[in-house]
């Protein structure tokens, strides 16, 4: 079994090209995807590709179909099917928001403690305010990192 992250897809690749029959069958009968990421799907297969350089002419006639909310959902589409930056974003995002919440969580407890006022939570406190807040980003941030992971 391969890993996402193992896929490497040539630059300037697209969408237009010609497959074998084997390539073909592994596409369209072995992988469940709706949305189909062609580009990521044809490295994820696992056959030899090659590109052949061209000199594309000008459009003939017509109108691209392709609008720009259509080249973001693929761009998104390319982003989050073979790409292993979102989850290394959750991790980093998971980072810094559980961080201050835990130290944030300390000064509180360390407040309390004895009975100093470190740092003010709101104009009105009401007993276990600052804990409670300090627990649900600090949850929050790590439920981040371990979906990161």
């Amino acid at each position: 079994m391969r890993l996402i992250s193992d896929i490497d897809i040539p630059l300037d690749s697209g969408d237009f090209c010609v497959m074998d029959e084997k390539v073909v069958d592994v596409l369209v009968n072995s992988m469940p995807e709706r949305g189909r990421f062609v580009r990521g799907l044809r490295a994820y297969a696992g056959f030899k590709q090659i590109g052949i350089e061209y000199e594309r002419d000008a459009r003939y006639a017509g109108e691209p179909k392709y609008t720009i909310s259509k080249l973001i959902k693929l761009a998104i589409d390319g982003l989050f099917d073979f790409s292993t930056a979102p989850l290394r974003l959750s991790v980093y995002l998971g980072l810094l928001v559980s961080l201050p919440a835990f130290f944030f969580g300390f000064f509180t407890i360390i407040q309390r403690l004895f009975d100093i006022k470190i740092m003010r939570f709101s104009s009105v406190d009401f007993p276990g305010q600052a804990t409670l807040a300090a627990g649900i980003y600090f949850l929050g941030g790590v439920i981040l990192v371990i979906l990161g992971f």
